[in-house]
């Protein structure tokens, strides 16, 4: 075997077996919450998997802080929605929920701007 066959074979590297795992333990949280979907929780896991944990650790703050501020502006949304008798699943309603998506993304730029840490 010549040196060029040899870099064509790769093992599996650290990340992989990290992601791996991370993607196991999120489907047996999801499965013993028993009324979660496990796609969703899978997907965080494997967005949130960097280089290392540091960074692993502080992509997944971001991460739970933005759902946190998304969460909060859709219960205000809901509440919006509510109270005015709009009729859901229509152009309006789109139109709302559309529209919260700025100050959900002004939030999470200005709390990253200056470095706002909720905990």
């Amino acid at each position: 075997m010549n040196i060029r066959e040899k870099k064509k074979f790769k093992f599996i590297g650290m990340r992989v077996i990290k992601t791996v795992i991370a993607v196991y333990i999120s489907f047996l949280l999801s499965f013993l919450r028993k009324n979660s979907i496990p796609f969703y929780s899978a997907i965080a896991s494997i967005l949130c998997m960097q280089q290392d944990g540091s960074t692993s650790l502080k992509f997944a703050k971001d991460r739970i802080i933005g759902t946190f501020i998304g969460g909060l502006y859709g219960f205000l949304a809901i509440i919006l929605v509510n109270f005015t008798g709009i009729e859901i699943f229509n152009y309006i309603h789109y139109l709302i929920l559309s529209l919260f998506l700025i100050p959900i993304i002004y939030t999470n730029v200005y709390l990253k701007k200056y470095q706002l840490h909720l905990y």
